[in-house]
């Protein structure tokens, strides 16, 4: 969220991001509850979770949804992430899904989401813009 805050100065984002952080846990309960469509994969070293994705099938359009994807930060890089997201696929494809697609934001905090996205073979992007004015 500093990045996307930076992007926009302090003016804009005390507006347009002040509810950032309980929109994200809003969406990781919406995410987590029953009867949600999604299934959450989990990643686990030892007895401690170290990541997880969620993912949601669409049986009508035949498009899987992979929804937030996290990797605690000390356990970054060890290809916890790439692993999550192949597991995920995995589970699409085995639920008939033909394509899968991932949103993430354009902003230097969300870089690695988009290098880990890439390399799972996500490499067509349909541009969206978010425009941002006082009044």
């Amino acid at each position: 969220m500093a990045s996307l805050r930076e992007s926009v100065g302090p003016r804009l984002a005390q507006v347009a991001f002040a509810a950032a952080e309980a929109d994200q846990a809003a969406l990781l309960d919406e995410i987590a509850a029953p009867g949600s469509g999604y299934r959450l994969i989990v990643a686990e070293r030892g007895r401690a979770l170290v990541g997880f994705t969620s993912l949601r099938p669409d049986p009508v359009t035949g498009l899987g949804e992979l929804g937030l994807t996290a990797v605690d930060p000390a356990h970054q890089g060890h290809g916890t992430g790439r692993r999550l997201i192949e597991v995920a696929l995995a589970a699409l494809r085995d639920g008939g899904m033909r394509a899968a697609m991932v949103g993430t934001d354009g902003d230097i905090d969300h870089d690695p989401a988009r290098r880990l996205y890439a390399a799972a073979g996500f490499n067509i992007s349909v541009p969206a813009l978010h425009l941002y004015r006082a009044l």
